[in-house]
């Protein structure tokens, strides 16, 4: 069954990765998309694209760590479509480094982006939804959400503070609204480009990070195309993530998956 036919989806960090992927396969099934992106260029790009496919999708700049800008974004979509069914926060940053490196101010849009953007998000379409008898929050967490290590600190606690979210909106709203969160481990997708300090995922990786390294570098299509003897099996590709997503929305009234952990199963994680 297709529960997604003519629901109306805003997706924050919709202008790349997994956030234009999952508009680009929401739309084919019938959804109507509103892509929130910082950057026009590619949110504009996005929804051109879904429409010259036959789809329906608007587009809007939002910076999610603005609560005037989000709350501009919501009504927007209102404004368009005359409801919002799912809002999905997705649009983050990894900026991964030591505390010693004392990157405060980057660590502070960190959580203005992964935490408090899914909270403006959140207060934002709560009384919409709750109006409509229904809707739907998805919040992108990270398997980071559940561990962490040394140079994770502050994304990781970005991250575990959406399961506290989620877990509390979920009982604040007592079913009128679905909330899921989705735990992917480490993906090929753009997030990479804004770590601070590369030496950090070694400790991912442990051993294998330098042999893993080498390999994609010698065969960077590997990350598309993941096998089982081959390094791609050690990251999420964004389709995995996306499909996990639309199984969170494309249930029936009376279901919610409230939690799905995507990893990859060579990923060879060390704890």
């Amino acid at each position: 069954m297709n529960y997604v036919q003519e629901k109306v989806v805003v997706i924050t960090g919709a202008g790349s990765g997994f956030g234009k992927l999952t508009s680009e396969k929401l739309a084919k099934m019938g959804a109507r998309i509103i892509l929130a992106d910082i950057n026009k260029e590619a949110a504009e790009s996005a929804a051109d694209g879904i429409k010259s496919e036959g789809g329906i999708a608007e587009y809007v700049v939002a910076d999610v760590s603005d609560k005037e800008q989000v709350e501009k974004m919501v009504q927007f979509a209102v404004d368009t479509f005359g409801r919002i069914d799912v809002l999905i926060n997705n649009a983050g940053t990894m900026p991964m480094a030591m505390f010693a490196a004392k990157e405060n101010d980057i660590w502070d849009k960190c959580i203005d982006i992964n935490l408090k953007g899914p909270i403006y998000g959140i207060t934002a379409v709560m009384d919409i939804m709750i109006r409509q008898g229904e809707g739907q929050v998805v919040n992108i967490s990270s398997l980071y959400g559940t561990c962490t290590h040394a140079g994770a600190g502050v994304y990781s606690a970005t991250k575990s503070g959406l399961k506290m979210i989620s877990d509390a909106l979920r009982g604040e709203t007592r079913g009128k609204i679905k909330v899921s969160t989705i735990y992917p481990s480490a993906a090929a997708t753009n997030i990479s480009s804004t770590v601070l300090d590369y030496s950090v995922p070694s400790d991912l990786y442990g051993k294998h990070f330098a042999e893993f390294m080498e390999r994609i570098e010698k065969n960077p299509e590997s990350l598309t195309n993941p096998d089982m003897n081959d390094p791609g099996s050690m990251m999420l590709s964004a389709e995995a993530i996306t499909d996990a997503i639309i199984y969170c929305i494309n249930q029936p009234k009376g279901i919610t998956i409230s939690d799905i952990m995507v990893r990859a199963t060579n990923e060879a994680m060390v704890y």
